[in-house]
């Protein structure tokens, strides 16, 4: 199977909107309308970037799609926890499966060999725009541990 620059643009597209919406629907208010309809926009995203992984490494199984597969994993139980009202372990999942994404996405791009590069050198804008995504990553991630931190704090407080 002959990997395209299409599939690693999708690939770039679908992990550029989950990464930059990750971290306003983690820090906004939760269990109301907005959240379901950006949660399930989130979350196909997310999944369309760990499917397209698959499609980048025709060769064989490699340790990314391990990832991949503990990324699906992770959503498939947020999204039963979400449906159980469960809203402690949906939210741990969830943030879980963001975080997974993010570097299993991350050290895919970044691993010598991978198709993606060769894309990237090829593609200045893309490898723009990758920047800007592994940049609002980062700042997803350190929102979201410094609230967990807080929440941490203050239940001890209690």
């Amino acid at each position: 199977m002959e990997v395209t620059s299409g599939v690693v643009l999708f690939q770039v597209s679908t992990a550029l909107f989950a990464l930059t919406l990750g971290p306003f629907q983690f820090l906004r208010r939760t269990r109301d309308r907005v959240h379901r309809y950006l949660g399930r926009a989130w979350l196909g995203a997310a999944s369309l970037t760990c499917l397209s992984n698959v499609a980048i490494v025709p060769a064989g199984f490699d340790w990314t799609q391990g990832l991949t597969l503990s990324a699906l994993f992770c959503f498939t139980a947020g999204w039963i926890h979400a449906r159980r009202r469960r809203w402690i372990a949906h939210a741990w999942w969830m943030i879980g499966a963001y975080v997974g994404t993010g570097a299993s996405w991350l050290t895919s791009l970044l691993s010598p060999g991978r198709v993606a590069q060769e894309v990237l050198a090829n593609h200045f804008f893309v490898a723009l725009i990758l920047a800007i995504a592994a940049a609002a990553f980062a700042v997803g991630l350190f929102m979201i541990l410094r609230r967990s931190v807080e929440h941490a704090a203050s239940q001890a407080d209690d």
